[in-house]
């Protein structure tokens, strides 16, 4: 079959292969989208996940012990694959920042900004006055810089570089005014949103991990929602994408059999009506994938801001070229076999049933 048929075949029905092409790309849109969102849902709860706990695993004092915490504690667990530690020492509401315009309470951590990023890694998304790596390396540099939460600094009109005072050890016995300035804004911080985990080390810890963090987050009810979208997979694109070939596909032979009939008729082999058939119906499936995978990534994209509020830090939106690699399988897949079906069909076209339709 010469390119020329092919063309010819196509415009003199470009009415259906529009409707082909568009019912195509609309069924692969919606499986774009969800394996987009699914890619993209993903990857986000496990780097929410992490940015809860403030690294891989965290060890937490028990309050109830009696046995001492120094900072240098946190060298000594030292485990098989373990890369870096860092400790932290924070305390909830126990202190209250002081500006020129007014006063609030806040919780307080002091890290070590030489080794803090390593472990806990936050994203420069996090930090409103620059990115993470400048913001640690402002607290290298003076004795007294601190980090304040943008929401915190708005109320009490902080900005980078104002002095302030700091109350710690609020109500005790240790409480102490200390001057401070302002070296970065941020939005939230890794770690402070971990919870409890599970007893250990005979009883002298917390440990928490990001997988008890993810599995503790996946299954709240907002999660289990999400989930549920998730789980029309590709195997229902598959279907649907076969489902609408075979519309297409069929569509075109009731519209010309006669045709199809002539062609044999004037010395077109089976074979080649085959393959006629099989090219139109992969022309719609290829215009219809490739519009429908760049509109499904519009949706997908879309999708996620809409539901940004379910996520810690912003979901990166990062296209899954494999996930997208076998969808685009599974649909020139469907296509093969609706367009086999029709060649099988058009082999049984009788010339005489077509005249005696007449």
């Amino acid at each position: 079959m010469s390119a020329g048929v092919h063309w010819r075949s196509m415009t003199r029905r470009l009415p259906a292969l529009t409707g082909g092409v568009i019912t195509m790309g609309l069924v692969v849109s919606l499986g774009t989208m969800l394996v987009y969102f699914a890619t993209v849902y993903d990857n986000a709860k496990a780097a929410d996940a992490r940015f809860r706990v403030g690294s891989d695993i965290r060890l937490t004092p028990n309050p109830t012990g009696e046995l001492p915490h120094p900072t240098t504690l946190a060298h000594e667990f030292a485990l098989a694959g373990q890369t870096a530690t860092t400790p932290v020492v924070h305390s909830a509401q126990n202190a209250v920042l002081t500006s020129d315009f007014n006063e609030d309470t806040m919780n307080v951590a002091a890290i070590d900004p030489d080794t803090f990023g390593a472990v806990a890694a936050p994203p420069d998304s996090v930090f409103v006055s620059g990115t993470a790596g400048e913001a640690l390396a402002a607290l290298r540099s003076p004795p007294d810089g601190v980090l304040v939460n943008v929401a915190l600094a708005d109320g009490l009109k902080l900005k980078v570089g104002d002095r302030a005072e700091v109350l710690l050890a609020r109500g005790t016995d240790q409480q102490i005014r200390v001057p401070v300035r302002v070296v970065g804004l941020f939005t939230t911080f890794p770690g402070a949103g971990a919870g409890a985990g599970t007893a250990n080390f005979r009883e002298r810890f917390d440990v928490q991990t990001r997988a008890t963090s993810l599995d503790r987050d996946q299954s709240s009810l907002t999660a289990l929602n999400v989930q549920g979208l998730l789980h029309l997979d590709s195997f229902f694109t598959f279907l649907m994408a076969a489902t609408a070939t075979a519309m297409f596909v069929f569509g075109l032979l009731l519209q010309r059999r006669r045709e199809y009939v002539t062609l044999r008729a004037q010395g077109m082999s089976s074979r080649d009506i085959r393959v006629l058939v099989l090219a139109e119906s992969g022309t719609a499936a290829v215009l219809g994938a490739a519009i429908g995978v760049l509109v499904g990534v519009g949706m997908a994209s879309q999708f996620v801001q809409l539901l940004r509020p379910i996520f810690t830090l912003a979901p990166p939106l990062a296209v899954p070229p494999v996930e997208l690699a076998v969808l685009a399988v599974l649909v020139l897949g469907a296509t093969a076999l609706s367009s086999i079906a029709a060649a099988f069909q058009l082999g049984r076209l009788k010339p005489t049933e077509l005249l005696r339709d007449e």
